[in-house]
């Protein structure tokens, strides 16, 4: 109970911090990264059976139809993140496509098993797609790495530690690994890891974007050729003065 207790209040300030940095900032990535982290708790608190023993102990089928309709949806937000911190729609078009052409299908798909109450087609659909948005998520960030991306290697980081996690607890799960607490709950340590680096990620970017945006506004000011000020940056620099001297009638 400690360390679920530990985790979901993690989860919960990160979640918090998250969405007040996109009420404050307005960048999306903050609000798809919020999503991402609230949906990844309320598969964590599904397949661990804490839904089922507090929310719906007397409705055994819904706890299996949530675990697969959560992994979709995780899924989702983690591409939803992804297309908006690597600036898809900007840089890679034809890729932000894609991932919207695959979300749209794992949704219908998962929408279609769900009414002919087809599980072994919902449970493959909900595998498959929560593979392929982890192959490409990690795929992106080796992309966005390559081509220098501000914040790349703490994307393609934290990516590999969730993809690393989810690995090794579906592996316990097979039977391929000795099942122990460390390998059964390795995904929850990953998704840690991946929950910390990809915050650094995010002010990361933010602080490069300001930084980028103070030297632009900074270049506007000057004559390339001569460094000196130019006539914006000396209306910049005498508007304070020409103030100060009208406001308290002195002579400038």
């Amino acid at each position: 109970r400690f360390v679920y207790g530990l985790i979901y209040g993690f989860l919960l300030s990160m979640i918090v911090y998250n969405s007040m940095l996109f009420i404050g900032l307005r960048d999306r990535s903050y609000l798809y990264y919020s999503a991402y982290l609230a949906l990844f708790a309320l598969l964590n608190i599904t397949y661990s059976g804490h839904g089922f023993a507090w929310l719906w102990p007397n409705n055994p089928a819904l706890q299996n139809h949530c675990i697969l309709l959560f992994m979709v949806l995780f899924g989702c937000s983690g591409l939803a993140f992804t297309s908006s911190f690597l600036s898809l729609p900007k840089y890679a078009p034809k890729s932000q496509s894609l991932l919207q052409a695959l979300c749209i299908l794992a949704l219908c798909s998962l929408a279609l098993s769900l009414l002919l109450n087809a599980q072994i087609a919902e449970a493959l659909t909900a595998f498959a797609f929560g593979l392929a948005a982890s192959i490409g998520m990690l795929i992106l960030g080796i992309i966005a790495l390559k081509h220098r991306h501000v914040a790349g290697h703490y994307y393609l980081a934290a990516t590999f530690f969730g993809m690393l996690g989810t690995l090794i607890t579906t592996l316990t799960v097979w039977g391929l690994l000795p099942f122990n607490g460390w390998s059964y709950g390795a995904v929850k340590i990953g998704i840690i890891l991946q929950a910390i680096l990809l915050a650094l990620g995010l002010s990361f970017k933010v602080r490069q974007q300001q930084k980028d945006r103070l030297q632009a506004e900074r270049m506007a000011e000057r004559d390339p050729l001569t460094g000196l000020h130019n006539r914006r940056g000396f209306h910049v620099q005498a508007s304070t003065i020409w103030n100060t001297a009208v406001r308290n009638q002195r002579p400038l």
